[in-house]
């Protein structure tokens, strides 16, 4: 197994423990456990942003991925998971900057419940495409492990 493909096999890891953050946290706000959602929802944060890192990181020491010897299929569901992660952070990066807004984790007064829909809102849709983007990675891994052996 090549480098590459154990940097992969960690970052498709990371972000299942990202996703598994945000379902703790969405199960924490639920039972009115506001503080706890929003430490759950800066771990997986915080997690995305160690992966930008290390991304980062293995661009320099390894390179980028020929996907010249990759099959069109990979390549194209590659494009969609790299839209997802995008969309995913967008929206996340809206959640959170909503959350500084309601003052959150104390639970927001009547007048913000707009602004609380609108959290709530582009939080469903950052774990939304974030689910997109483990589903997809899946499948660019499963590509790459088939290549590798």
């Amino acid at each position: 197994m090549d480098a590459k493909l154990v940097f992969w096999t960690w970052a498709w890891a990371n972000m299942a423990l990202a996703l598994g953050c945000a379902g703790l946290g969405i199960q924490r706000v639920r039972r009115g456990a506001f503080a706890a959602h929003r430490r759950l929802l800066f771990i997986a944060c915080g997690l995305i942003l160690l992966f930008l890192m290390a991304y980062l990181g293995k661009l320099a020491l390894l390179g980028r991925e020929d996907l010249d010897t990759w099959h069109t299929s990979y390549v194209q569901v590659l494009r969609l998971h790299e839209l997802c992660i995008f969309l995913m952070c967008v929206a996340g990066g809206i959640a959170g900057y909503l959350s500084l807004r309601l003052g959150l984790p104390d639970p927001p007064e009547p007048p913000e419940a707009r602004l609380l829909r609108m959290h709530r809102r582009a939080g469903w849709g950052s774990v939304s495409f974030g689910l997109l983007a483990i589903l997809t990675a899946s499948y660019v891994l499963w590509g790459m492990y088939a290549r590798s052996f």
